[in-house]
């Protein structure tokens, strides 16, 4: 994304078009979608600070001026709110909608009375991804849906592991084995992985773990149980 942006700025550089345009947004994409085409522009609004517009392209925000010659990636924050407005835009592009998860593709956890839910795509031989599960230990009252999610390029066995978990009888049972590092029958069967990378890939999951929470927040990382029981809440 920088660098593309960087490709954006020098290309600016050689400004002067003029555009038939509608509004100061339609200009401004416009412009950025002629001088830097391999930059998706997928909006443009005006940003919260005066004279300048935010750029939405995919799950990202930059910002530009009026005149789209000048290009700022960064965070936007308004100190007399202390809110870091583009995290919090950013906070709001990746989030996604619960209901439309393929529950039935992931390994399901119900723990108390399993009422609150949360879904995880997990590394069976990823690191962070079993001190995550050490923080869940302690998270009572929720289903968690796994969604198996192995990544090769870090992790050569992981596929292998993931399918032999997937292919348990007791697979809640086989995930617990794989997250304290022991060793799995190699078992076969059809499995969801392949399309969990897909689903992965499409939402942008780009490493383990990373969880998604019932009202659509993503969050990517290792966080402690408090944490998790304020997202869940």
């Amino acid at each position: 994304m920088k660098k593309k942006l960087i490709a954006l700025v020098f290309g600016l550089a050689g400004g002067g078009l003029v555009f038939a345009a509608t509004s100061d947004a339609d200009r401004i994409k416009a412009r950025l979608n002629q001088l830097a085409p391999e930059v998706k522009v997928d909006k443009v609004t005006p940003a919260e600070a005066p004279g300048m517009f935010e750029v939405v392209s995919g799950r990202h925000v930059f910002y530009t001026d009026a005149s789209a010659r000048y290009v700022f990636e960064g965070s936007l924050i308004d100190i007399e709110r202390k809110v870091n407005l583009t995290e919090a835009r950013t906070e709001r592009l990746n989030r996604v909608d619960f209901n439309t998860l393929p529950l039935s593709d992931a390994i399901v956890s119900v723990k108390g009375n399993g009422k609150r839910k949360m879904a995880i795509f997990s590394d069976p031989d990823c690191p962070y991804c079993r001190k995550l599960e050490v923080q869940l230990a302690s998270v009572d009252n929720v289903t968690i849906y796994t969604f198996l999610f192995p990544i090769a390029q870090l992790h050569s066995n992981a596929t292998e592991r993931a399918i032999s978990v997937w292919c348990s009888p007791d697979r809640v049972k086989a995930w617990g084995i794989a997250m304290k590092g022991g060793s799995l029958p190699s078992l076969h069967c059809d499995t969801p992985v392949d399309r969990n990378i897909a689903l992965g890939n499409k939402l942008g999951v780009n490493g383990t773990p990373t969880m998604i929470f019932a009202d659509g927040r993503r969050v990517p990382g290792l966080i402690p149980a408090a944490q998790i029981e304020t997202l869940l809440n």
